[in-house]
């Protein structure tokens, strides 16, 4: 079921996603600060009756390179969401964040049940979602490339990896089966190992931890290096 929800997002998206093998030290962002706390700039609209919540570059309203961006699954309630999609839109990008959940995403202050969530949304309802998503992010928002970024459950649906050591979702034998089955398709792709860090990490670490902080930055710089590769050409 992973693998196959993968490689649906390859062949969705055109432009394969992933994380690129650059160090922050070499990285021209590597100064770039991720908005941990405050309020999110961007707007919930929505769209084909799904609720969305975009935000867009500060100097760019219509920029042709747009990122779909996909939640853990606490959804869009989540502050930390938010924030991070706002610091992908600073890097230059349109981001497009849709409630793929439907409304049913999990409640931060409930034990964590992942099963519950994967019952209530199977691809069969959430590919219609994010096709429409897409869709709108090409035809009426005009993006012409579009990437991916997806965490927690959100991962499964984008073509970009970033296994971390003891991810009880994404099991070491998972990973080196997805390496297998990547390695034959003629895309790039990369997966980063991160030790010390948990399920979630580049989303909701805990930052007050330098671990968790460098875990979750060093992600985010990573991915905006691959979507200014890959989708910008930047090199």
């Amino acid at each position: 079921m992973l693998l196959t929800s993968l490689l649906w997002a390859l062949a969705a998206f055109g432009n394969v996603v992933e994380v690129s093998a650059q160090s922050a030290t070499n990285c021209p962002i590597a100064n770039i600060a991720v908005t941990h706390t405050g309020s999110p700039v961007g707007e919930m609209k929505i769209v084909n009756g799904i609720q969305h919540y975009i935000t867009y570059p500060p100097d760019n309203k219509t920029p042709d390179t747009g990122v779909l961006f996909l939640t853990d699954v606490y959804g869009l309630p989540m502050n930390h969401s938010r924030l991070l999609a706002d610091s992908i839109a600073r890097m230059g990008y349109l981001v497009v964040a849709p409630d793929y959940f439907n409304g049913t995403w999990m409640d931060i202050n409930v034990p964590y049940n992942p099963g519950a969530v994967l019952v209530n949304n199977p691809p069969d309802k959430v590919d219609p979602i994010l096709g429409k998503t897409i869709q709108y992010m090409r035809e009426t928002l005009g993006v012409k490339k579009v990437g991916g970024a997806g965490y927690c459950y959100g991962g499964r649906y984008v073509a970009r990896f970033l296994a971390k050591e003891t991810d009880v979702m994404f099991m070491p034998q998972q990973r080196r089966r997805a390496e297998d089955i990547f390695g034959t398709l003629k895309v790039p792709y990369q997966f980063t190992l991160y030790s010390g860090v948990a399920h979630g990490f580049a989303l909701r670490a805990n930052v007050s931890e330098k671990i968790g902080k460098y875990g979750k930055e060093e992600a985010f710089l990573q991915a905006i290096r691959w979507f200014d590769v890959w989708l910008k050409n930047k090199m």
